[in-house]
């Protein structure tokens, strides 16, 4: 049996998207961490203990936003592998 050769273009559709949105997400996470890393100079105990805390979870929520998303989404295609759209078949000759 013929094994199915991947297209190309779908896998750099991925790249480039991910790219795009990875920067995006990185750029976000790193503007929030820093407003709320500010927190940390507070004189409040809580305050300044919840700027570092929330500021270690935004980062860490951004790293897995542009690592494990992408890896889920391969996973669930291959386990899940989606259907062309009827418009796409070819309907045999008569």
């Amino acid at each position: 049996a013929a094994q199915e050769q991947p297209n190309v273009e779908i896998i750099l559709t991925r790249v480039l998207s991910t790219r795009e949105a990875g920067t995006a997400t990185v750029y976000t996470g790193l503007t929030l961490a820093i407003g709320v890393v500010m927190w940390a100079f507070s004189g409040l105990k809580f305050q300044a203990d919840m700027g570092w805390l929330l500021a270690f979870l935004v980062l860490t929520n951004a790293l897995a936003a542009i690592t494990v998303l992408p890896a889920m989404a391969v996973i669930t295609d291959l386990l899940v592998p989606r259907r062309a759209p009827a418009a796409w078949t070819v309907a045999p000759a008569s």
